[in-house]
């Protein structure tokens, strides 16, 4: 369709007054409106290709505009709207307002949202679009700061909308009242999302090597993933709300490798030889960033780090032949055993392979065996020359060994993993996160480690 009347309904004369000069230099023709009783008035009396329209405004709103619109004209609508009206954007968009402008908005937003109604737009509007985004749990966006992105919210697998542009400030008190009414996520581009997580791979140097992986391939992959966390990773008694953040969170860190053919290749090589390992290293993940939470560790950086230093830690192993992965610890010869403790050191040699993977993730492979006593493996490091991540998911290591069910034996419930724990690792582990993995269960770290520990468990508190 060929867009030349324009109809703008906006209740602030000057921002109304801009906006229509910059279309009318556009070469569209523009009539105005001041609140949304006029331009139904100018709706009743002449025809127009398209409604610009504020969402707030006295007297008729641009959701009570735009519901009498789709209920008896045919004229499609732009809505303004803006991080205050999150929540009334994704009604609007139930109500079938066509495209959205965030505000404050550039001239060529104007123009693109312009553009996404036309005919050869519209061709593609129904295409799948949730691969090119991620979401951001709304905690990590702080308060009275600037925001780095573009920020989006998802309206449906086909929509996002932009609701905050990069380097606007978000008000003191706009993230808990998003809270309180429901919104738990926002979303960034892809692209953007690598940044504000750090993810550096080098791809035009991964792309240039022979390793090539199909789309398709890929694609099955991560769907297994999803369906691995949900059917097998959860462990009774865990905090509902904390299991579902991680969920999400090792979901989106998964899709980032989606890009990397030499990534995802290496974790889709250890499925294939052991996938015993790969659910376990899922695990790992998952509940390491689940006791960083329970931490309060917010840094988006450190949580992407834990996320992949749990999906990698034992990648070593896919060197290992997977008969001796699944022998009984009791009838392993000294020998077998020395070769099982190499694969932290084969884990740093994969990993060397992908060109900017940062050395905490290496540090987290190479240390996940290392001991608080200095008694582990491959370095016998000793408590706090153990890089922090390392410690992390060493808890959440021992914990899945036996919570999780595996080729050597059943699952263990919560409270009796985390006494097998208390029995025969409360040393080697660091009690500091020991005690917020035992808090993830409701259950008092001092019922299992001792009143002894108590100012210890108040940095978990």
């Amino acid at each position: 369709m060929k867009i030349t009347n324009i109809l703008l309904v906006e209740d602030d004369e000057s921002f109304r007054s801009i906006l229509a000069m910059i279309l009318t230099g556009e070469g569209f023709v523009i009539t105005e409106a001041e609140n949304g009783l006029i331009a139904q008035d100018k709706l009743n009396k002449e025809t127009f290709d398209l409604v610009i329209t504020d969402i707030k405004m006295p007297k008729l709103s641009g959701l009570e505009l735009l519901k009498w619109i789709k209920e008896s004209k045919s004229t499609p609508v732009i809505l303004m709207t803006g991080f205050s009206e999150i929540l009334k954007t994704q009604e609007a968009y139930d109500l079938g307002a066509d495209e959205f402008l965030p505000k404050p908005f550039e001239p060529e937003d104007v123009l693109g949202a312009i553009k996404n109604i036309s005919t050869e737009s519209n061709q593609i509007k129904n295409t799948d679009v949730d691969y090119l985004y991620c979401k951001v749990d709304i905690d990590q966006f702080i308060t009275g700061r600037e925001i780095a992105y573009n920020v989006y919210v998802r309206l449906s697998n086909i929509k996002y909308v932009k609701i905050a542009n990069k380097g606007q400030d978000i008000p003191a008190d706009r993230i808990p009242t998003l809270k309180s009414r429901g919104v738990d996520y926002l979303y960034l581009k892809k692209e953007d999302y690598k940044h504000y997580v750090g993810f550096t791979l080098d791809l035009a140097k991964t792309l240039n090597r022979s390793t090539t992986v199909s789309t398709e391939k890929k694609k099955k992959f991560l769907h297994q993933t999803g369906e691995i966390i949900l059917e097998k990773l959860f462990v009774d008694g865990i905090d509902q709300h904390a299991f579902s953040q991680s969920k999400d969170y090792i979901s989106t860190v998964s899709s980032l490798l989606y890009d990397s053919d030499d990534a995802i290749n290496s974790l889709m090589r250890l499925y294939d030889h052991a996938d015993f390992v790969y659910v376990h290293s899922l695990g790992v993940s998952m509940y390491a960033v689940m006791i960083a939470n329970k931490l309060k560790w917010t840094a988006p950086r450190t949580l992407f780090k834990l996320a992949m230093g749990g999906l990698y830690h034992d990648v070593g192993k896919k060197e290992i032949d997977r008969s001796l992965l699944t022998k009984a610890k009791k009838d392993l010869s000294q020998s077998e055993v020395a070769l099982l403790e190499t694969h932290p050191i084969r884990g740093v040699d994969i990993l060397g392979q992908l060109d900017g993977i940062e050395s905490d993730i290496v540090q987290i492979v190479s240390q996940h065996h290392e001991a608080m006593t200095g008694y582990g493996f491959p370095m016998g490091l000793k408590g706090n020359n153990i890089h922090p991540l390392a410690r992390v998911i060493s808890v959440a290591n021992v914990f899945c060994n036996v919570a999780l069910p595996g080729p050597r034996h059943k699952a263990f419930t919560a409270p009796d993993a985390i006494k097998h724990m208390t029995d025969f690792h409360k040393d080697s582990l660091d009690i500091t996160f020991f005690a917020a993995l035992i808090r993830l269960f409701n259950l008092d770290p001092a019922t299992y480690l001792g009143k002894d520990f108590d100012s210890d468990l108040k940095k978990v508190s």
